[in-house]
């Protein structure tokens, strides 16, 4: 196995992306997340390389690509189960949505604002914020002083435990919800 780390930065990833293809010589990578994949596609295709992508979840990669193929769910997926489960499960009427604002944040909330609009659930309150944010508290903020029924967070990695860690410290008790 030889690999490189794209350290989930598009930037990082295109680089780690030509040392495999030019200097390695590989005709095969596996890549994780959309927004690295989504900066590697065009590369790719100029090469011919085929790429597996995996923790790829923002919709529509693999007709943007011969070469890609998937091995993940994507966001249209993870929001329309979220959707049913708030809308059939809890009967909730409204919540509040807090997103990371990249490819998959930005993706899944408009994923699930699709679902939930046709499952008759309004979105009252939408923050988003940055992976590498350390504290989400103004948009917690914003989102509870809407007063939703719940709050679905679609982040990932420390930065979904960050949401969490700081709605639970506010003494937010509304359901939580995350992909």
């Amino acid at each position: 196995v030889i690999y490189q780390d794209s350290m989930n930065d598009p930037k990082e990833g295109t680089s780690a992306f030509q040392i495999l293809s030019t200097v390695k010589k590989l005709n095969a990578v596996i890549v994780s997340m959309s927004s690295v994949t989504n900066a590697i596609i065009p590369i790719a295709d100029h090469k011919r390389i085929v790429v597996f992508a995996t923790v790829t979840a923002a919709p529509g990669i693999t007709e943007s690509s011969k070469w890609l193929f998937r091995y993940y769910y994507t966001t249209d997926i993870q929001a329309e189960e979220l959707a049913k489960f708030i809308a059939e499960k809890l009967h909730l009427k409204d919540v509040g949505v807090l997103h990371l604002n990249d490819d998959y944040g930005v993706t899944g909330y408009k994923a699930l604002e699709k679902e939930l609009e046709e499952r008759g659930v309004k979105i009252i309150a939408v923050e988003s914020f940055n992976k590498l944010d350390v504290d989400v508290r103004t948009q917690i903020h914003k989102i509870k002083s809407a007063n939703p029924g719940g709050i679905a967070i679609i982040a990932y990695d420390n930065s979904l435990a960050l949401a969490v860690k700081q709605l639970k410290e506010l003494g937010i008790n509304v359901g939580l919800f995350s992909y």
